[in-house]
């Protein structure tokens, strides 16, 4: 990827981030679905700078490893979705339909596309494993979880637990596993070695 195009592409996910991140304050429903793109694309760029292969470098050099990096992405977006909403029954959405079910689906890829590079952003800045994994969890929490208590485009119904500045503590343990299960899934299945990337 051009030096170019990276800085179009920051510029581009900071924009998209401030305009979603204010429609959600404002009470606009569908700002997540925008501003996942904003959250990837900025995050994406900073992620660049340490990995030689992002979501942003595969869509722009090799489509075929691209969309098997979306459908693995795809496949645990829906787990998480099934077993969070169905299973344990920890969050529901106020407005859904059939249209909403699906569009939210064929958007968990670039939900975990974000979380992924705010992870790898993190490891630039916190060299602790550890602690790269709790700067992320704060990142995400801060873009997508506080947003949403003034838009309440999903809502919770965890039975237990307490909550933390409006949100249910399980919700916020949570994020380990968005954080960590698209890295995993990444760096096991999307390595150099089988995207054949050079």
């Amino acid at each position: 990827m051009k030096a170019r195009d990276g800085k179009l592409i920051l510029i581009l996910g900071i924009l998209i981030s401030i305009i979603s991140l204010l429609t959600a304050f404002f009470g606009w429903k569908p700002w997540y679905f925008v501003g996942t793109f904003g959250f990837w694309f900025f995050f994406d760029y900073f992620s660049s700078k340490k990995n030689k292969i992002t979501a942003i470098q595969l869509f722009i050099n090799n489509k075929k490893s691209f969309t098997n990096l979306y459908m693995a992405m795809l496949a645990l977006g829906m787990s998480i979705e099934y077993l969070g909403k169905f299973v344990f029954g920890f969050w529901h959405y106020p407005y859904q339909s059939l249209l909403f079910e699906i569009i939210l689906i064929l958007l968990y890829p670039f939900i975990l596309f974000a979380t992924r590079e705010i992870y790898e952003t993190s490891k630039l800045i916190i060299k602790n494993k550890v602690l790269s994994v709790v700067l992320a969890m704060i990142i995400g929490i801060v873009l997508m979880e506080i947003p949403n208590l003034y838009s309440g485009l999903w809502i919770y119904t965890v039975p237990f637990g307490f909550d933390i500045l409006g949100i249910n503590v399980i919700v916020l343990i949570g994020w380990v596993i968005l954080i960590l299960a698209p890295a995993y899934v990444y760096d096991k299945f999307f390595n150099n070695k089988i995207l054949n990337i050079k």
